[in-house]
């Protein structure tokens, strides 16, 4: 699949300090990509590095095909809109106001202006004062800026940061929608594993600085096997039939760890073979916070 967003060996130091180090990111085209990692793990300096607002230190990065350098970044950003932090609005200026400004100074066409509104639904919202928005209102605002030039990427920074319930879940929405049905790149950062979790379809988690998983979710959640509980009422000859396995003796059942599909079969197999009964089987749910966490440690819930 086409990677719309490449780096390699990408590294930013302040001094003798490395924030990011030597990261190769790859994100295809058309996902919502989540970009992971507990507090000061380098997501937010990668994200500016590629919007060129940081300067490497080494390494090399691709926007749609193209080497990202002094002589290609104005064409290449123009493919990129972004969200960075908290939206660039004038607070004092309705949304139509700010969205024109915007438009001469990116000399936008008008009919993306309609388009962007229309995207972000903020209609019935234009005339408003921006400073009478809702929290949601201005991200969704900052979210229409960033389309205002139809880019094929566009980078988010905490979009959901700060938001009720009810306003995490439109950005939400809106994020999903924009690459399943507008065809956009959307790479976007977040603490909150939960949402991440429900958006995208590929994940990257740094982790001082350095990637420690690049792939899909399912990909993620089997480089360790969720645990699987084995309900029966003969509990302890279970465990001694299983022993090898490792099992955990649990009210109702046993719960082994680490096994794969096959090793599953196999496992009904043996028990029925020794006529233990089995009532049901069944893989322990993990979310994305616990698998990420194992991967990063506590300091991930920071």
């Amino acid at each position: 699949m086409t990677k719309i967003i490449e780096t390699k060996n990408l590294t930013k130091m302040y001094g003798k300090t490395t924030v990011v180090d030597k990261l190769d990111l790859a994100v295809t085209q058309g996902s919502v990509h989540g970009l992971l990692g507990p507090n000061g793990s380098g997501k937010s300096t990668t994200m500016k590095m590629l919007l060129g607002l940081l300067k490497p230190t080494a390494g090399e990065i691709y926007m749609m095909g193209r080497p990202m350098n002094r002589q290609t970044r104005v064409d290449v950003l123009a493919q990129v809109g972004s969200l960075i932090e908290q939206p660039s609005a004038y607070l004092h200026l309705t949304g139509a106001e700010n969205l024109r400004i915007a438009t001469r100074l990116l000399r936008a066409k008008p009919e993306n202006v309609e388009r962007a509104i229309r995207l972000v639904r903020l209609e019935k919202h234009m005339n408003k004062l921006v400073k009478d928005y809702s929290l949601g209102m201005k991200q969704r605002l900052g979210i229409a800026l960033a389309l205002l030039r139809d880019p094929q990427i566009l980078i988010l920074d905490e979009p959901t940061n700060g938001l009720d319930p009810a306003g995490i879940e439109e950005i939400r929405e809106l994020i999903v929608s924009l690459a399943r049905d507008e065809g956009r790149t959307v790479l976007v950062s977040s603490h909150l594993l939960s949402e991440i979790e429900k958006m995208a379809t590929e994940l990257s988690i740094i982790h001082q600085g350095q990637l420690l998983f690049q792939g899909t979710q399912r990909e993620l959640f089997e480089t360790k096997l969720p645990d699987v509980f084995v309900e029966t009422t003969c509990g302890s000859q279970a465990a001694s039939v299983l022993q090898a396995l490792q099992p955990t003796l649990v009210p109702g059942g046993v719960m082994v760890p680490n096994l794969s599909e096959q090793d599953v079969s196999d496992l009904c197999v043996q028990l029925v073979g020794h006529n233990i009964p089995i009532t049901q089987v069944v893989r322990q749910h993990r979310s994305l916070e616990e698998v990420f966490i194992g991967l990063t440690g506590r300091e991930g819930l920071q």
